[in-house]
């Protein structure tokens, strides 16, 4: 069993843990970790925006019509707001399309994926998504 401290358990619900004590008191260094969290909390978000405004700025084009962006994908009711359904369907689309996986990546990272780990994990599954997506696609034109 790992070391836990004030009262934590472990519970089957990582990263989330059962509080079985507590003393009431406010911890001494409270304050500095509510600011650094807000700070970095409101550091992402604002990249994350900045990201979205230069994917909706650079929409790729191909023989002058424009292509669904990924806010269509995470619009159309199939999906069921299952992000990970339609992170994929947005990159097969975009890949039979033969927009650049540059921005293809950028799109997939528009939206909040710390869900799925910290930054290299997220990389890997824009990664991972982006890969299967190829296959999909080589193996739709192989048929």
């Amino acid at each position: 069993m790992h070391e836990l401290h004030a009262g934590l358990l472990p519970t089957t619900r990582f990263p989330f843990v059962r509080l079985v004590g507590a003393a009431g008191a406010i911890a001494r260094e409270s304050a500095g970790l509510v600011a650094r969290t807000r700070d970095r909390l409101e550091q992402e978000y604002a990249e994350r925006v900045r990201a979205q405004a230069r994917y909706q700025a650079e929409l790729p084009r191909l023989d002058g019509r424009s292509l669904k962006g990924i806010e269509a994908f995470r619009a159309d009711p199939r999906y069921g707001g299952d992000g990970t359904r339609v992170d994929l369907a947005y990159a097969v689309y975009a890949v039979a399309r033969g927009v650049d996986l540059a921005s293809i990546k950028a799109a997939l990272g528009s939206r909040d994926l710390s869900h799925k780990g910290n930054p290299k994990r997220q990389s890997d599954y824009i990664e991972r998504t982006v890969r299967k997506a190829l296959v999909n696609v080589e193996q739709g034109r192989g048929r």
